[in-house]
């Protein structure tokens, strides 16, 4: 399977999903997670279920399970301490166990202050705390938190919970300097869009659409997912396209 529009997008962008429809990035919640999604995926990431009662063991032994690409700590919501501690035991459960996940490790506001106290050498990380409905940060924080972590470290693969709609930081992030910064993210819009009854195009600004409901509507739903899915990796991708030629019409 090919995905053109997929491949040419600079950043990896996972969708939060629990449908089923062909797509090659997907991030699963230990509440939702089913062989059909995965199946539906080619890399998936394992996540923690922040908010939820899931371990450590419980969230390793689901990536297991399923057979994931990558599998995250559990962490605690701006509470660096507790996710820390929780970091700690996790690497203790993943090093004694046959679980074939990367660790994708996840960094809480301050990112840098947590990043320091865990002291642990890791090649992917994930910035939390960012996005959502519980997380009331704004673009700008957002785009420091990204700033500094790449002053600290910058070799890491980085990864962005829950940002991957938001057009000014696609924007900000398409200067050619900081285009090698973010390797991945992920968001629940495309789904969330259609559960809500939403469409957005290549400018990502949300508008009211309706779609059919009842019997053998979900398949539209999927099929309307991932498109939605698909105009995200344009928009990125024509945002980084256009800043580089704009720089490169400017020398």
């Amino acid at each position: 399977m090919q995905y053109p529009r997929i491949d040419r997008c600079p950043i990896d962008v996972y969708i939060a999903s629990n449908m089923p429809y062909d797509y090659p990035y997907k991030l699963v919640k230990p509440k939702y997670v089913s062989q059909r999604i995965v199946d539906s995926a080619i890399t998936t990431i394992m996540d923690s279920g922040i908010g939820d009662d899931t371990t450590n063991a419980e969230v390793i032994d689901l990536a297991t399970e399923y057979d994931t690409d990558f599998v995250v700590p559990c962490d605690e919501l701006n509470d660096i301490e507790a996710t820390v501690a929780n970091i700690h035991e996790f690497m203790d459960i993943w090093n004694d166990s046959d679980c074939r996940a990367t660790p994708l490790i996840p960094l809480q506001p301050s990112h840098v202050d947590c990043y320091n106290r865990l002291d642990i050498d890791a090649a992917h990380y994930m910035l939390g705390g960012i996005g959502g409905k519980s997380c009331e940060v704004s673009t700008t924080d957002i785009m420091d938190s990204i700033e500094q972590f790449r002053q600290v470290d910058a070799k890491a693969s980085l990864h962005l919970l829950g940002a991957g709609a938001d057009h000014k930081l696609m924007q900000w992030l398409s200067h050619p300097h900081r285009q090698s910064w973010v390797q991945s993210l992920d968001c629940s819009t495309p789904e969330q869009c259609v559960i809500n009854g939403v469409i957005y195009d290549i400018s990502l600004q949300q508008r009211s659409f309706e779609t059919l409901t009842g019997d053998d509507s979900s398949i539209s739903r999927y099929d309307l997912a991932k498109e939605l899915a698909l105009i995200l990796n344009d928009a990125i991708f024509d945002l980084f396209r256009t800043e580089t030629q704009t720089i490169q019409t400017t020398l």
